[in-house]
């Protein structure tokens, strides 16, 4: 793995289907993330994610192709902090969990 995104795996982040966060973020921490022991990792909330970039440009490079993918960055962007600090968590999943916690 080079800490440096090819082509290749900068299309397929910009192209990656929309409902498979799980997916990608797999895909991220399985060599194609710089440091994702320290950079990702789940949050509090079913389903959501922490992911920080270190400010390493490799990975600035892939959170601009996932950005480019927009029905996927629509459906799963939550919030950014500056310093390259993103949550993500499916628009889904989100709704269900607010609707949970009205009902108790």
């Amino acid at each position: 793995m080079s800490d440096y995104p090819d082509e290749a795996e900068l299309e397929k982040l910009r192209t990656w289907e929309a409902e498979d966060l799980d997916g990608l973020i797999g895909f991220l921490v399985d060599g194609h993330w710089w440091l994702p022991e320290w950079g990702i990792g789940e949050g509090e909330k079913k389903g959501e994610w922490f992911v920080s970039t270190g400010g390493w440009s490799g990975n600035e490079e892939r959170i601009e192709a996932i950005q480019q993918n927009m029905e996927w960055w629509m459906l799963n962007w939550h919030s950014t902090r500056r310093g390259g600090h993103y949550i993500f968590q499916n628009t889904n999943d989100y709704v269900h969990g607010v609707l949970e916690e009205a009902n108790k």
